[in-house]
């Protein structure tokens, strides 16, 4: 048979313990306050860096819609030079029909 799990034996804190603790637990805290301050300032300083990298961006994507813009506007003039180029030869084309249908009634 299997014997019943031991118990742990409660933990004693000397006086001497404590004091460490609360010493070792008194550097920790100055220290990680000095972390704290060093990362609030490093994360400012690249929130800087990402807004100027931002920056940069956003006029790289203004130049690139500017010449999206001047192309959309080429493309556009192009398309109507061609409607119109077709509207004329459809009106040449019925001209020609028209005037070869009234040439064969006479």
């Amino acid at each position: 048979m299997a014997s019943p799990p031991r118990r742990s034996r409660p933990l004693r804190l000397s006086h001497s313990s404590f004091t460490h603790w609360r010493a070792t637990r008194n550097i920790l805290s100055a220290s990680l306050l000095c972390m704290e301050q060093a990362r609030s300032n490093w994360n400012d300083d690249r929130l800087d860096h990402l807004s100027g990298q931002v920056d940069s961006v956003r006029d790289q994507v203004n130049a690139v819609r500017d010449r999206v813009d001047a192309l959309q506007h080429h493309i556009d003039n192009r398309f109507d030079r061609l409607q119109n180029a077709m509207i004329i030869t459809l009106a040449g084309i019925l001209a020609g029909f028209g005037s070869a249908i009234a040439a064969i009634q006479l």
